[in-house]
């Protein structure tokens, strides 16, 4: 597939010295085949180590994601909708900004909620509320870091800075971010490529 391609534009595999893209297992097994480096995605590598930071909140996660599912029935919704003109949000699994968003919307539509009769059962303790409320005031600096990493100027070193300073305050993202993580397909390049732009 790849030689098809690279024939389409008159070019050759020797051509290819290294691999920007994705950290997706075709995607390294490709760069793999060809015998060069892969510098996968940052932003994707960020994601599954927030993912994976958030699982440890999973339960609180959990319990606003039911709730918010039956404020989105039409008696509810159209119940909610008398209190305020936000409407609740739902997580995706794979997409930890959206965990973030649904948190932060629970958070603010918490007391036009209370007015909802049919979920007063699901409605999370207070004790629980303050955990929420301290969980989605932690993403905040997380949610700058995903948006500095959208940056077209944004090079490997200042990735490498970002992910340091995340480690150091989530350490449970170091699964991914450090700069042997499994996940990082030629980890040797990629601190070559960081020196080289830091020096």
């Amino acid at each position: 597939m790849i030689d098809a391609v690279l024939k389409l534009y008159n070019k050759d595999s020797a051509m290819i010295m290294f691999i920007v893209a994705d950290n997706c297992a075709t995607n390294q097994a490709i760069a793999t085949r060809l015998g060069v480096p892969l510098i996968g995605c940052a932003s994707h590598r960020f994601n599954l180590a927030v993912c994976r930071y958030l699982e440890d909140y999973k339960p609180l996660i959990d319990q606003v994601q039911t709730l918010c599912i039956q404020l989105r029935y039409p008696n509810n919704a159209a119940e909610l909708a008398r209190h305020t003109h936000y409407k609740p949000l739902k997580s995706d699994a794979t997409r930890w900004s959206s965990t973030y968003q649904m948190l932060a919307r629970y958070v603010k539509i918490h007391d036009a909620i209370k007015m909802v009769a049919a979920v007063e059962d699901l409605l999370p303790r207070p004790s629980i509320h303050r955990q929420v409320v301290q969980l989605v005031n932690k993403p905040e600096a997380l949610d700058s870091v995903c948006v500095k990493l959208q940056s077209e100027e944004r090079t490997l070193a200042d990735v490498r800075l970002l992910f340091d300073a995340v480690m150091a305050k989530y350490p449970a993202t170091s699964h991914h971010l450090s700069a042997s993580a499994r996940i990082v397909h030629s980890p040797a390049f990629e601190s070559a490529v960081v020196k080289l732009l830091s020096d």
